[in-house]
């Protein structure tokens, strides 16, 4: 498993098949990485859950992943 302060990926993407191996690479990665990766798609939006240095968890959203829950 990966060393990171990644929790959770979750991935919109044009096939489930490759929503499903973003959100894998995402988890590998980490999050900054993640966050990088998913803003130089344009064929991509993501979520990603986190933890903090003092244990809370925090959420990023890519810019278009809010306008998909409207």
């Amino acid at each position: 498993p990966a060393n990171n302060t990644l929790l959770s990926a979750s991935i919109v993407a044009p096939t489930a098949e490759a929503a499903d191996a973003y959100a894998t690479y995402c988890m590998v990665i980490g999050l900054e990485a993640s966050q990088q990766f998913i803003a130089s798609r344009p064929d991509l939006e993501g979520c990603l859950i986190f933890s903090n240095p003092d244990g809370s968890m925090s959420e990023w959203r890519s810019e278009g992943f809010n306008l998909l829950q409207q």
